[in-house]
């Protein structure tokens, strides 16, 4: 799923810098600005995505057979102090 909103980022970055380079009027102007706004969309939905599945992954692998909540706990803390330095 990363690579497929990776892969609409680049084309519509691309095709937003296109419209862009080849604006007669305002209103291509505003399409490109409109595709750079879908890219940086989409650039941020990977980003989520890649996070989360960071998250999952630590996850698992600190699996103890404990309860859930409680890893989930741990591991938002050490998010925390790590975004606080």
């Amino acid at each position: 799923m990363t690579v497929i909103l990776n892969l609409g980022f680049i084309g519509a970055l691309l095709l937003g810098a296109s419209v862009l380079i080849g604006a007669e009027s305002a209103i291509h102007e505003i399409e490109a600005f409109l595709l750079f706004l879908i890219a940086s969309v989409l650039f941020t939905g990977a980003c989520i995505l890649d996070a989360i599945k960071g998250v999952k992954k630590q996850l698992q692998k600190e699996d103890e057979g404990g309860d859930t909540e409680i890893q989930i706990l741990k591991l938002l803390t050490k998010i925390v102090r790590n975004t606080e330095k």
